[in-house]
């Protein structure tokens, strides 16, 4: 088994990594797998010992990882049977079985001529220290979308049961650690991409990435959605439309989908951010600043009632 330079496609969720995933899985040598969730979930059962991974390490995590992936809607779950390659060498880690994992459903052909492994976990967003330190070369393509459309979306989905502004919130954050790492990493490790770019532009955003990868550019990234990974998004009712070329019909749905009080609410609290990533102008900028007092003390019950709710869940989990 031969070690692969691993990127990580994150960001906040319904941000587009899934549709980042395919492109980049079209290309001849990168293979990103489906979402994951276990690498840093598990972690703390081998944490002592991740550089000498055995087969007892096997044993405490294989049936939890399992879990995560047949949660993922895997096709092909590898046992602990599928992974005993990983010992043909007399040096084995964590991020050799992370590696192996991510690669359990690919065919021999196109593994042979892979330059890049990766996985599209948006989460892993929150886990990159980790990340870097399990795999030191490995390289991050955040991607950052219209926060008021990530909160449309993630609304219509109903996506664990999170308000407008929790969704602000996790978007927040997401942003805060990806600049975070990207001061840490450089930008040579490190790449922001726009959601917003990748459709309108997607051509200019996709030789941006190859340059970032140091490889050459394929056709057949730009008919990712012609793909055998693209026609099962079919069963996925969010992901349908990634068996199709790029549209820019999601781009400012939030017009529609949110109401005047939730676009409010968003913009006032995020408003810094959209100004930098050119969400908004500078005269909706100036306006958030001058908001009225009942705009501010709205927002604000929002966000004390999202953190007490949080709290409360944080609180059952402990005791639990």
């Amino acid at each position: 088994m031969k070690r692969l330079q691993p990127v990580f496609v994150v960001g906040c969720y319904r941000s587009g990594t899934t549709l980042l995933r395919l492109i980049l899985s079209s290309h001849s040598s990168i293979y990103i797998s489906q979402e994951t969730h276990y690498i840093a979930n598990v972690f703390g059962k081998i944490k002592n010992e991740f550089t000498q991974f055995d087969q007892v390490s096997l044993t405490k995590i294989i049936e939890p990882v399992r879990a995560y992936l047949l949660r993922e809607g895997w096709e092909k779950i590898p046992t602990k049977e599928d992974l005993s390659v990983l010992f043909d060498k007399d040096y084995c880690s964590y991020a050799d079985f992370i590696q192996e994992v991510a690669l359990f459903e690919l065919n021999s052909n196109k593994r042979e001529s892979l330059l890049y492994w990766g996985d599209n976990t948006p989460q892993y967003v929150g886990s990159m220290q980790l990340l870097n330190i399990l795999f030191p070369e490995c390289k991050f393509i955040v991607m950052v979308r219209d926060p008021r459309d990530v909160v449309a979306s993630a609304l219509k989905l109903k996506f664990q049961g999170k308000t407008p502004i929790g969704i602000a919130i996790d978007w927040q954050q997401a942003l805060a650690y990806s600049l975070s790492a990207r001061e840490k990493y450089g930008a040579g490790r490190v790449m922001l991409l726009k959601y917003e770019n990748l459709v309108l532009n997607t051509n200019e955003s996709v030789k941006k990435i190859i340059d970032f990868l140091g490889i050459d550019f394929e056709d057949e990234m730009l008919k990712f959605y012609a793909t055998d990974d693209a026609k099962k998004m079919q069963k996925h009712t969010h992901h349908q439309s990634l068996n199709k070329p790029i549209s820019s019909k999601s781009i400012g749905r939030f017009k529609k989908d949110l109401t005047q009080k939730q676009i409010n609410n968003i913009t006032l609290y995020l408003a810094e951010y959209l100004f930098s990533l050119n969400y908004i102008s500078q005269q909706e900028y100036l306006q958030s600043v001058c908001d009225s007092t009942a705009n501010r003390l709205n927002l604000y019950s929002c966000m004390v009632a999202e953190w007490g709710w949080r709290w409360l869940g944080h609180v059952k989990s402990k005791v639990i």
